[in-house]
């Protein structure tokens, strides 16, 4: 029978990420490494490389040996080596303003891909900027604090504008959404391609 996981406190205090080894990892160990380190669900995820499905039936089985031996393996080596865990670029709300400082709050959300209202909500009532938009608000961050005027002028015009337009959104700010831009230029492909068809027929 596995035994009981027990997370317990070093000298000084403070809780260090370890496995025992009188023991097999085990799903507590996992939940363990990601509340240790501070990470998302998807985060650690990504990082040991664990399917979505398996991730859930090792946290409903947390006093249980891992069935993939190479995330135990993994667990262990990071366990020993701590520096060797990859950072994930993500930036907060916090860093966001203080790169956007000056620009509409309005805009914040649709440079990020989300929409016009999200900056407002951002600040007052909800900070998480969602896993996929804490990446790309990394990114915006840098590009900024490198070049604060030409890094959004790069950032509009290579990022957001070409995919707006691609979209068939010319004027993103003004509409406030990406919402239903897909279905816009599906359905604006679909039409120019029958237009293509008609006038072909029409020149045989």
């Amino acid at each position: 029978m596995t035994p009981k996981i027990v997370i317990e406190e070093s000298a000084n205090g403070l809780v260090d990420f370890f496995i025992p080894d009188d023991r097999p990892v085990c799903g507590a160990d996992v939940n363990f490494f990601r509340e240790h380190f501070n990470l998302t669900v998807d985060e650690a995820r990504i990082i040991l490389g664990i399917p979505t499905t398996e991730w859930y039936v090792m946290m409903n089985q947390p006093d249980m040996p891992i069935p993939n031996a190479s995330v135990a393996l993994l667990l262990r080596y990071f366990a020993a080596c701590p520096e060797d865990i990859p950072t994930i670029p993500k930036a907060d709300i916090t860093g966001v303003a203080e790169a956007l400082e000056g620009v509409a709050q309005r805009a914040w959300g649709l440079l990020l891909g989300r929409e016009a209202a999200s900056g407002h909500r951002w600040v007052t009532k909800s900070p998480d900027l969602g896993p996929s938009t804490r990446r790309l608000a990394y990114y915006l961050v840098k590009k900024l604090t490198k070049s604060p005027a030409g890094g959004l002028r790069w950032w509009r015009r290579h990022v957001v504008d070409m995919e707006a337009s691609a979209r068939g959104i010319e004027d993103l700010l003004g509409r406030g959404s990406w919402s239903g831009a897909c279905e816009v230029a599906s359905s604006q492909k679909k039409q120019r391609a029958i237009k293509k068809r008609v006038t072909g027929k029409k020149r045989s």
